[in-house]
């Protein structure tokens, strides 16, 4: 999993996670999914839920960069979460007010928690190697 060796330091590659994959994936679905937004949302709700969802795979890089650091990593991790409930909320609100379908909504909200569980299991792990104990 690793990219190359500089001083001794192993560089990962955090497009090899899973979870970062998945959460690429949902931020273009999510980009897809608001050009059908009204246009006066384009400087709130698709602002927000886009910020939200870049959020997740942009900390799940920046935590995968750090890992030589676990408290660091772990942080990194813990926002990445932070997100990917903050893009549910802004679902459930896109849902609420009919801006996507119940068919949309179920496909996005279900990929979301599936990240949410990917990233509990993630933020678990690496808590354990920080601690040596959950």
């Amino acid at each position: 999993m690793s990219v190359a060796m500089t001083n001794d330091i192993e560089l990962k590659d955090f497009t090899r996670l899973k979870v970062w994959q998945k959460a690429m994936d949902l931020t273009v679905a999510v980009y897809e999914m608001t050009k059908s937004f009204p246009k006066e949302e384009l400087f709130s709700s698709v602002n927000q839920v886009k910020r939200s969802c870049s959020s997740i795979h942009a900390n799940l890089a920046e935590g995968n960069a750090v890992s030589h650091f676990k408290k660091k990593e772990l942080s990194f991790y813990v926002t990445a979460l932070g997100s990917a409930q903050e893009t549910r909320s802004w679902f459930i609100q896109a849902h609420r007010l009919k801006y996507i379908t119940d068919q949309q909504f179920e496909q996005l909200n279900n990929d979301c928690i599936e990240i949410v569980k990917m990233l509990m299991a993630l933020i678990k792990r690496v808590k354990k190697e920080t601690t040596g104990h959950l």
